[in-house]
């Protein structure tokens, strides 16, 4: 390594982050990603189940800290990323809002408009992320790219499916308690199609529901239904459903004036066709899709937030940025209460 490198690489400031939950997406997604990053440290990870906590910092070599009694002898860190459930969210705010630290909140972020607002008022936009790291996908990236450029014409008409048969009991040790993990199918799951669908069109509105929602245990299994969304263009309905209920073909499909887009949500592919159905490109190449791993997404949406809060600017990671996604989803489950 010559000098030159080494006081480069001095001058570079390091990013320190403290990791609060050491569940799957933090042991299998984030601390692979953040530990692979240049100009990244992992000062700590902490988590209520310590033997859990410290089997993952043995694993990732990383340190462990015990959860203190008062999180305010949590030590600091530029960034928290905060990987617990929803509910057992709230005190972690009160502490990191004094301290100065970017945050970064595992999705989904609040139940309501309202406290989605309250939360974002706590830090600057530029420093308060939310974990939609899909907006970092390639498919995701170029088909907004198609809409914001109107390739294809107006957008007409977004149909979204997204889901799959699951037993709502298991799994996470959370998925038992409704108030910790504030809600079901829609609120775990569907976020991630539903925010996708807004972010790929530029929605800046939603209105006209025509949802049904079906409860089971607590928990919402199955959402299905329209909703009429604006952006800068024009009105186009979204036709939806999500659902734990049943197997289904899992897809976004974008029905332009002159074409008809679809993309998977578990591969990098995006088929173009024809109003009539025949296949007129497929795409799958990754010098036209980029990112398309899990990995390589992750680590964009990293870097992206990493950018926002060196250079002080707000991008897609901002948690502001998803308002109207939270907004979505309290009206489904509003209105579809009432059917």
């Amino acid at each position: 390594m010559n000098n030159t490198t080494q006081k480069d690489r001095q001058k570079k400031k390091v990013t320190n982050i403290g990791i609060v939950g050491v569940g799957d997406v933090v042991y299998k997604s984030h601390l692979p990603t953040l530990l692979a990053m240049n100009d990244i440290s992992v000062a700590w990870v902490t988590d209520r189940d310590h033997n859990r906590a410290e089997q993952v910092a043995r694993s990732y070599r990383v340190k462990c800290l015990r959860l203190p009694e008062q999180l305010t002898a949590l030590p600091y860190t530029d960034i928290a990323l905060l990987a617990i459930p929803y509910g057992a969210r709230a005190p972690y705010y009160e502490v990191l809002r004094h301290r100065g630290s970017a945050l970064y909140v595992e999705k989904p972020i609040s139940r309501s408009a309202d406290e989605h607002r309250q939360l974002c008022s706590l830090f600057s936009p530029s420093r308060l992320a939310v974990g939609l790291q899909r907006r970092s996908w390639g498919p995701v990236v170029l088909l907004k790219k198609l809409v914001d450029e109107s390739v294809f014409g107006r957008l007409v008409r977004v149909e979204l499916k997204y889901g799959g048969s699951a037993i709502v009991t298991s799994g996470k040790p959370f998925v038992s308690d409704a108030k910790l993990a504030g809600g079901g199918v829609l609120f775990e799951h569907g976020i991630h199609g539903l925010d996708m669908v807004l972010y790929i069109s530029g929605a800046g509105r939603a209105h006209s529901y025509q949802v049904k929602t079906i409860i089971e245990k607590g928990f919402d299994v199955h959402a299905e239904g329209q909703v009429t969304l604006t952006n800068v263009s024009n009105e186009f309905v979204m036709d939806f459903k999500i659902s734990w209920l049943s197997e289904m073909a899992e897809g976004l499909t974008f029905i332009f004036d002159h074409a008809v887009v679809n993309m998977s949500v578990r591969e990098p592919r995006i088929l173009i066709k024809s109003h009539e159905g025949r296949v007129l490109m497929s795409l799958t190449s990754s010098d036209i899709i980029y990112p398309i791993t899990g990995f390589q997404t992750l680590w964009e949406y990293w870097a992206s937030f990493l950018t926002a809060v060196q250079s002080g600017t707000a991008n897609h990671t901002s948690a502001d940025t998803s308002l109207l996604t939270t907004e979505l989803i309290e009206q489904i489950y509003t209105q579809g209460g009432r059917q």
